[in-house]
């Protein structure tokens, strides 16, 4: 908003022709201005605007608050798993999306240089992937996640920080996406989805997992998906595909490269000026095949959700991802362009409707559409969770939808290891080399 009434400022100064550029001096004008009286009058121009100052004070303040009462009380088990002490030097707030009453994630780094990463939100299934990679290593598996260390409260947690790391050669290089293959079987199996760029730290070659809360993502009843993307490698997101949505809507996720070619990513090697997972196919399903075969030959074993190490999965928390994350943030830039009425200000948020997931009951859509509109208007992108062996679907506020999915998305992680086979790892290649060849993977 602020980046519209400085442009309008520009131009009342360019003589009515074109706006003049700007300038640190002209910024402070701009400044200078809101100081002296346009402050007040922009905000009775966009009374939405003065509402939602307000609201980011007051939850900056809570929020703020809230990590360092919870800073204080677990200081000591801070220090006994993690090894730091002392009080905060430099706090980076904001490095998430908004949820809950506008909590994010922080980092915390302490005198001693070392770093602290702040979750407000339930860390069981952290925990529960930490044991599923202990229980990989002992196993013999071809390659054992890096899983940072993880201390889990009630609500929030607190994890170990993974600093990014370049490959230094082409053959580190290599090595990192065959480990990324690797890591693509292991979500697959655990019916993970969302896996975009921003959920991954490269630290040399390891590809670090560093947000799981879309593991085993639960599926709706109706789910508007096909069945086959479902039960595929694609529906990890981290190979680009495409398919019809709401609205007859064409949804694409672009995959692994589109977030990490062409940027200053920490897979750049210094032999080459992009680290392309096109470009290392080979490697990927070599690693993507061994793991496979790996959890082939322990199939039985994580198939029994008792004594199996699925079993570490039970009664976590999980999100659920009802629309992309990208649909809220461009809904909600939308809705900030109109600040003047509380009914232009809502407006983005009910067209949500025309995007509204097909096949789900009309009810749930619904509930479902005014949880978001609530959490929309508090600055909030909406977040919805489940249990990992249960059907209902929760969000803020003891919100409630009994019987949601199909069925527990631990149940489907079972069945879909008993489904393990030459045959369907033979399926899953062909999709990872039409996905990555640039051919619109076959999932009818």
């Amino acid at each position: 908003m602020l980046d519209v009434e400085y442009a309008l400022f520009r131009h009342e100064r360019s003589g009515g022709f074109l706006p003049v550029e700007g300038s640190p001096a002209l910024y402070k004008q701009f400044l200078v201005h809101l100081g002296t009286g346009g402050w007040e009058e922009l905000l009775a121009r966009r009374p939405v605007l003065a509402q939602l100052v307000k609201l980011a004070i007051e939850r900056w303040r809570a929020t703020v608050t809230e990590l360092f009462e919870r800073l204080a009380c677990d200081a000591d088990a801070l220090s006994a798993t993690f090894g730091v002490k002392g009080a905060p030097t430099h706090v980076r707030l904001g490095i998430s999306d908004p949820h809950n009453g506008g909590r994010t994630a922080a980092v915390l780094t302490l005198a001693s240089g070392r770093r602290l990463l702040y979750k407000p939100k339930d860390l069981s299934v952290d925990r529960a992937w930490r044991a599923f990679a202990a229980w990989l290593e002992v196993s013999g598996a071809p390659w054992r996640p890096v899983v940072p260390a993880v201390m889990s409260r009630e609500l929030y947690g607190w994890t170990s920080f993974v600093e990014t790391q370049p490959c230094t050669d082409v053959a580190e290089q290599s090595a990192f996406f065959r480990n990324l293959g690797s890591l693509l079987a292991l979500l697959h199996l655990l019916g993970a989805t969302d896996c975009h760029r921003e959920n991954f730290v490269a630290h040399g070659v390891e590809p670090v997992l560093v947000d799981l809360e879309t593991l085993l993502h639960p599926r709706p009843k109706h789910d508007p998906m096909p069945e086959a993307m479902r039960n595929s490698v694609l529906a990890v997101e981290m190979l680009p595909c495409r398919y019809i949505g709401a609205g007859d809507q064409e949804i694409y996720y672009p995959g692994f490269d589109a977030e990490w070619e062409g940027t200053a990513s920490t897979v750049t090697p210094a032999v080459a000026p992009v680290a392309s997972l096109r470009a290392h196919v080979g490697p990927f399903c070599a690693g993507f095949a061994a793991m496979y075969k790996f959890l082939l030959n322990h199939k039985k074993h994580l198939a029994d959700l008792d004594a199996g190490p699925l079993a570490a999965f039970r009664d976590c928390t999980v999100r659920y991802i009802h629309r992309p994350t990208m649909t809220y943030a461009l809904t909600l830039r939308r809705a900030l362009r109109h600040l003047d009425s509380g009914a232009r200000w809502t407006l983005p948020f009910a067209q949500l409707q025309h995007y509204d997931p097909r096949g789900l009951l009309d009810n749930a859509v619904a509930t479902l559409r005014a949880a978001e509109h609530a959490a929309l208007e508090r600055l909030d992108i909406p977040f919805f969770t489940a249990r990992t062996d249960a059907t209902h679907l929760y969000w803020e506020n003891g919100g409630r939808l009994s019987d949601f999915f199909e069925e527990p998305a631990l149940d489907r992680a079972s069945q879909r290891a008993n489904r393990l086979s030459p045959a369907n790892l033979a399926g899953q290649l062909e999709l990872i080399h039409q996905a990555l060849a640039g051919r619109r993977a076959d999932t009818a």
